[in-house]
């Protein structure tokens, strides 16, 4: 579910979960990293070949240079890659692995079903619902079951986001402010206030944001990608509008307790 916000709050629904992007941050070559960045800031051009002038543009010159240079530092995290074929391979011996992977199966489960440990942490369940077990299970549902906002349908979570993020009433800024104010060159953000809000977010250590970058890889840009930051955020400030992907945020309904879907 993607959330945006401009004269009218957007939703959009996802049938399926929407792939954001991730990398391996554990393998990630710093040195290929900076290198990447500092080619992307050489390059003064956008793809469509003008100079990027709105908040927008600027946001996408900067989010693909990003994107390029995790790609180049390191590899895409959430999937193995694909394996060719032996030669010897048959479909005689695909049928005999799936009977055989069946089979070995049934009997670990058998296997396991024994063991007093397990027995002990089933009976936890009755005194601490929300302890080992459930964290246990919801590791493993985490990725490969639907979340409870793709359960739901479309009635009751239009009702919960209306709820926690009310739309209000629609208004033209142009008529609200007819003469904007005009901008002073002393407001400008300056490079070490950048510098300082980076290592600041860095710090917290938070999770990443849809685009998938982590918060401390942020921290590790050449010092060539300051000025390319610091005019995203002045233009931003000089024309009062933000980019649009600043405003999007993946949504997790996260069910607490017995309480019911209508309340």
């Amino acid at each position: 579910m993607t959330i945006g916000h401009g004269r009218r709050a957007e939703t959009t629904y996802f049938k399926r979960r929407p792939k954001y992007p991730r990398w391996n941050w554990k393998n990630i070559d710093l040195d290929k990293f900076r290198a990447a960045l500092v080619w992307s800031c050489s390059v003064s051009l956008n793809e469509d070949g003008n100079e990027p002038v709105t908040p927008d543009q600027r946001e996408k010159r900067v989010r693909l240079a990003m994107r390029n240079a995790c790609d180049a530092a390191t590899t895409k995290a959430g999937g193995r890659p694909a394996k060719t074929q032996a030669y010897w391979w048959s479909e005689e011996i695909s049928q005999l692995r799936r009977t055989t992977i069946k089979r070995k199966r049934v009997w670990t489960h058998a296997k396991q079903r024994g063991r007093p440990a397990d027995q002990e942490l089933l009976d936890t369940i009755e005194n601490d619902p929300w302890g080992l077990p459930y964290k246990l299970v919801l590791k493993k549902l985490r990725h490969s079951t639907p979340s409870l906002t793709e359960t739901l349908d479309e009635g009751t979570v239009d009702s919960l986001i209306g709820s926690l993020f009310p739309n209000g009433a629609d208004h033209d800024p142009s008529i609200l402010w007819p003469d904007p104010m005009e901008w002073d060159a002393s407001w400008d953000i300056l490079a070490e206030e950048v510098s300082k809000a980076i290592k600041r977010k860095a710090a917290n250590n938070t999770a990443p944001s849809p685009d998938g970058i982590k918060a401390n890889i942020l921290a590790r840009v050449p010092c060539e990608m300051a000025p390319v930051i610091l005019d995203l955020y002045n233009a931003c400030l000089r024309t009062g509008t933000f980019p649009k992907e600043w405003k999007r945020a993946k949504l997790t309904l996260i069910p607490k307790g017995e309480t019911s879907l209508d309340k």
